[in-house]
């Protein structure tokens, strides 16, 4: 990011303001794995519209609470915002996890503990890598589990078809950022046959 796009970001937002605790609107996190996917979509598409996201990514350098650096030159200038934008990132995620319960616990403990002596605002990236770690895995257990997950996956009695389907779409997109995709065609059939099987054992 250049500086003058820096400033824009600037201009657009009142970090004073949007730092008061009273003023964020927050989009609550329980800890639960499955609300991963959804939340995590939803905290990029604010953290975009807020300017972080690229913070969050990884594409920013975070100035350490320690590091001197003159304010009045353009790299001053650039780490000065960018410091800002981790102070706001790092609130509005902390404050948008649940503790109330054992795993939103577990997240939000997480993220404390990436305010240290070095982040003593915390460190924002830091924080939504060890969320991803643990609620994202990339690890070939995981793949394994989530296909059968998929591949076990029935329209119990009752439920709503869409709901079923709507959560298949789910584990189908985990599947693709685990490096294994199932085209539409493969979907389909699936889906169809699993339908058919209802269908049959509800007749007999």
């Amino acid at each position: 990011m250049s500086l003058h796009q820096l400033f824009e970001l600037l201009l657009r937002l009142d970090f004073n303001n949007m730092t008061d605790m009273s003023a964020i609107r927050v989009i609550p996190f329980y800890g639960k794995g499955d609300e991963w996917p959804t939340w995590s979509e939803k905290f990029l598409a604010k953290a975009k519209r807020c300017g972080f996201k690229d913070l969050l990514l990884g594409k920013l350098s975070i100035p350490k609470t320690d590091e001197v650096y003159d304010e009045e030159s353009e790299e001053g200038k650039r780490k000065k915002i960018t410091s800002d934008m981790n102070e706001l990132a790092y609130t509005e995620l902390i404050l948008s996890i649940d503790d109330k319960t054992s795993s939103g616990k577990v997240a939000f403990n997480l993220v404390k503990s990436c305010k240290n002596k070095e982040y003593q605002d915390g460190n924002a990236f830091m924080a939504w890598e060890r969320l991803k770690n643990k609620f994202e895995p990339s690890s070939a257990p995981s793949l394994v589990k989530m296909e059968k997950q998929f591949r076990q996956s029935v329209l119990k009695k009752n439920q709503d078809p869409e709901i079923w389907i709507t959560e298949l779409e789910d584990m189908r997109m985990k599947l693709e950022e685990l490096g294994s995709s199932i085209t539409d065609k493969q979907f389909m059939i699936h889906i169809l046959n699993i339908l058919r099987q209802t269908m049959i054992f509800s007749m007999l």
